[in-house]
């Protein structure tokens, strides 16, 4: 016989109250007339409980799960009656996305779908995107379709086909790859802007890759430095990178006008650029402070010398390699990081290799042709040699963090090696030291006027052996990035990469 449930109810704090029952005795249980009874009773209720509440906990799991499967899941009812099969899903007609996007709405009520309805339609990500409008852009224009109309703002009549060909490919293989984005659209920067408005033309500039030319003339045709000359070639080298418009301006300050000017650059090789910058900023003292110092502090650590963490003046290639991946620097950065052609559009890419015919037809354009017309090169690159030897040793004798670097016999020896390394100079031609005591600041008997003078000399001599001289700088080139490890050099091509495509570079051929 079951216990009534108003004694099952009765006794159910019992058990989770957890009371202690009494003991009874068996004997004393006959004699009080069966108090063992509701102990029995407590039992029987016991056991019904545990049995309702597993028959209640299975049950609902059934039913949930039914749930899941039968109506919310993909194999639902529900959603049979909407789509019989996956495919049909994936072969909707997009008419039909179209005529709910164009499906008129009113103020308060919401689109009905064709394909959902009800108060909680499922979401359909196809008709989300078909109903939101997208955002407005501005698509970039054509690239033009030949030379003639790249250039139709300009007269290029006088000028060679074959010239104008070259520049036309240059300019429309970096748009190219800017309209296919093969490098992960990654988004560049426009920045070092000169602009003339006579001669309506725009030039983004690119350390170590001819800006000292260029600054030179927009700095004569602004007159930035507010020296009255009649050249170009006269306005100091110091005051043409040291002037408070020497780097020139943003593109959001000249982008309107900007938009209708020709518009050019110029390029180098990664690579060739790099190691330029390494002779004349890490080689020569110019970022020994700035640069060379950090490095050998990064890299050697307690390994390094004292006079190379006082000075950070021997520097090798491959370890201004690896601490210029972590260091932000014009001259160094790359090209797309300066003078993104995605956003400047220019109709020039003028290259190293091909530096003087490309400035000249720019000059033609700019009605300065003489700038370069007349000049003779071989002079130009004397003026050069000797502004280098200036600066250099301006350099060490102004700031007394170089005076207890180098003295000038050293700094003398770093110059030739570096002419030597740039082509300027056989390397079998030798420089003779007067004192290579770094605790003397100046040998007796040296003279920078003739140090400079001994360099030109050299220089002119050289000038039958140009062939030579070529194929002695492209192996210095070479063994240079030969020393680089596998690693590094790895992680030097994926930093150029996009230079690459935009402008044609060849990672063997440099």
């Amino acid at each position: 016989m079951l216990p009534s449930p108003l004694l099952c109810a009765q006794t159910d704090d019992v058990f989770h109250n957890k009371m202690a029952l009494p003991m009874v005795n068996l004997e004393t249980n006959r004699m009080n007339g069966g108090l063992l009874a509701p102990i029995k009773t407590i039992r029987m209720c016991r056991k019904l409980y545990r049995r309702c509440t597993f028959v209640g906990l299975s049950v609902t799991l059934l039913l949930v799960t039914s749930y899941l499967l039968f109506y919310a899941g993909p194999f639902s009812f529900h959603n049979s009656l909407q789509f019989p099969d996956k495919a049909a899903r994936q072969t909707r007609k997009p008419e039909q996305t179209r005529d709910l996007a164009d499906t008129p709405k009113t103020p308060g009520s919401a689109i009905q779908s064709p394909i959902h309805s009800g108060k909680n339609p499922a979401r359909n990500p196809a008709v989300d995107k078909a109903a939101t409008p997208p955002a407005t852009v501005t698509p970039t224009p054509p690239f033009p379709a030949s030379p003639a109309e790249l250039f139709r703002t300009r007269d290029v009549s006088g000028e060679d086909p074959e010239l104008l060909n070259e520049l036309y490919e240059r300019a429309r293989r970096a748009d190219k790859v800017c309209r296919q984005d093969h490098a992960g659209n990654k988004q560049g920067r426009v920045t070092g802007l000169f602009t003339h408005e006579a001669s309506r033309v725009a030039y983004c500039f690119l350390p170590k890759a001819g800006c000292t030319f260029w600054i030179r003339v927009f700095s004569y045709l602004h007159n930035f430095t507010g020296d009255v000359v009649d050249s170009p070639w006269k306005i100091p080298r110091l005051k043409v990178h040291q002037n408070r418009h020497s780097h020139g301006v943003g593109w959001a300050e000249v982008k309107k006008a900007a938009e209708s000017y020709l518009r050019f650059m110029f390029v180098r090789h990664p690579f060739s650029r790099l190691w330029s910058a390494y002779l004349d900023k890490l080689f020569l003292p110019d970022f020994w402070s700035k640069i060379g110092v950090p490095a050998v502090r990064r890299l050697r650590g307690k390994n390094a010398t004292a006079h190379a963490l006082k000075c950070g003046s021997d520097l090798t290639f491959p370890e201004f390699v690896e601490h210029s991946l972590t260091t932000y620097e014009p001259h160094w950065e790359p090209i797309y990081l300066r003078c993104d052609p995605c956003q400047y559009r220019p109709a020039v890419v003028g290259s190293m290799k091909t530096f003087a015919r490309d400035s000249l037809f720019l000059l033609r354009q700019m009605g300065l042709e003489w700038v370069l017309k007349d000049l003779d090169r071989d002079d130009q690159e004397e003026k050069e040699l000797a502004t280098l030897v200036e600066y250099n040793f301006n350099r060490i004798r102004s700031l007394k963090f170089y005076q207890r670097c180098v003295n000038d016999d050293q700094l003398a020896s770093l110059l030739w090696k570096t002419f030597q390394k740039n082509g300027y100079i056989p390397k079998n031609v030798s420089y003779h030291q007067h004192n290579t005591n770094a605790s003397s600041q100046s040998s007796a008997n040296f003279s920078v006027s003739d140090f400079r003078d001994k360099v030109v000399k050299t220089f002119r001599a050289s000038l039958p052996l140009q062939g030579e001289l070529k194929k002695q700088k492209k192996a210095f080139l070479r063994d240079a990035f030969d020393s680089l490890p596998y690693g590094l050099m790895k992680k030097v091509k994926k930093k150029y990469e996009r230079d690459m495509l935009f402008f044609g570079f060849d990672e063997e051929n440099y």
